[in-house]
Formats: structure tokens, C-alpha cells, sequence
């Protein structure tokens, strides 16, 4: 996605160390997908350690944006990671309840997920297990950089609702926090819409820096 949609070369040119991430099990990487999971979260651990150790990037100037599942591992890995600026959009943070919408006529599970979603449910030996993994809500205490939470009032993959609830806590412990509903957008958020703010957002809170990786 970013880069075939050209966000990391558009990046460069307006001064940022920009690279994607890819999961495991996902594009060209290697591993089994794991929907959100351990597996993924230390993937981008991984990444935000090794270029906190690149004499060309400041550290304290490190910005995360994930998409879908991409913003739930974002999430997951700002809760205990130091980060200047935090975007999701699309993500889940509830997982159990996802889950639960899933297996009602209104909400969509995407094709191929299923066998997954339940492969991993039972690696990791139940619901519950699966739920502490990957839902941030818990965690949210730990969220203390700023945030940019998008959501598509039409997605009927991910109750947009989980986004308005994570921004309402979000508010309520005092993280500064931004939340846009497209009402008009599904799950996939044409990037024309959210490209904008996205932009805007990192801007204000990573200028003047030698710019920094994105997820």
C-alpha cells in the first residue's frame, strides 16, 4: 500500500526517512500470518529498534501509521514503545468484540480471513488469549503521544465504533488526540481522504528534525 501508492517517495521528497513495514505472512515476507499478533508486533519492535540506532535518525522523532490490521499492531507496539506521533486507521482494538460482530449477518469477515482468524485463535489456546494479544484498549494508559485515530462511518468489516471509543478514552485520560469519521468511506479509506490529514498531523509533530520511519 505505501508503496505502491508512491506515500514513501512522496515522503522523501518532503524530507522523511519513510519506509513500510511488511508482516509476516504478508507481500513478499516470509512466515505464517498471525492476524495481529505476537509475530507481527515484534516485526515492528524489530524495525523501530534498528533505526533508534541510526546515527541518521533522531530518535525522539519517530512517527507509526498502520492501516486496518496494520494499525492494530501499530497500537499495540506504541503502547510500549516511545514514539512522537501515533495514526490508525481502520484498526480494531477490541478484538473479541470484531469477532463477535463477525459471526452476525451485518458485519463481513474479508475472504481467506476466517481459516486464519481461526487457526490463530486456537494456536493461541482460546478467545481470550487472542483478545489480551491484540486489543489495545487495555493498554491505553500507556498511549501518552499524540493521535490520530480515522475511521469509515460505511466499513462494515470494523465497527467504526471501536475508533470512536478508543478517542473517547483517549480523551478522557488526556492524550492529544484527533478523530476523523469519513462517513461516507468503508473499510478501505481511499487515500486521497486521509492522506491530507495524515500529513498534516506528522508534520506539525515531527518538523524541524531529521525525519523519521513510518509503519
Amino acid at each position: 500500500m505505501f508503496v505502491k501508492s508512491g506515500i514513501l517517495g512522496s515522503d522523501a521528497k518532503r524530507g522523511y526517512f519513510s519506509v513500510a513495514i511488511s508482516l509476516p505472512g504478508y507481500g513478499q515476507s516470509d512466515g505464517a500470518p498471525d492476524f495481529c499478533g505476537m509475530a507481527s508486533q515484534k516485526s515492528l519492535d524489530a524495525g523501530l529498534t534498528y533505526f533508534r540506532q541510526r546515527p541518521d535518525i533522531d530518535p525522539k522523532r519517530i512517527g507509526i501509521v498502520g492501516i486496518s490490521c496494520g494499525a492494530t499492531v501499530a497500537g499495540m507496539v506504541a503502547s510500549r514503545n516511545k514514539v512522537a506521533a501515533l495514526v490508525l486507521i481502520s484498526g480494531f482494538y477490541d478484538f473479541k468484540e470484531m469477532v463477535q460482530k463477525w459471526q452476525t449477518a451485518k458485519w463481513k469477515i474479508p475472504s481467506g480471513i476466517k481459516k486464519e482468524l481461526e487457526h490463530n485463535i486456537a494456536m493461541d489456546g482460546g478467545i481470550e488469549n487472542s483478545t489480551a494479544l491484540r486489543s489495545l484498549l487495555p493498554h491505553i494508559s500507556h498511549l501518552t503521544m499524540p493521535v490520530l485515530v480515522i475511521a469509515g462511518g460505511q466499513d462494515r468489516i470494523i465497527d467504526a465504533g471501536q475508533s470512536e471509543t478508543l478517542h473517547r478514552l483517549l480523551d478522557g485520560q488526556g492524550t492529544p488526540n484527533i478523530f476523523i469519521l469519513d462517513g461516507t468511506a468503508n473499510h478501505h479509506i481511499p487515500v486521497k481522504d486521509w492522506r491530507k490529514p495524515e500529513k498534516d498531523f506528522l508534520d506539525t509533530r515531527l518538523s524541524n528534525s531529521l525525519r523519521s520511519p513510518k509503519h
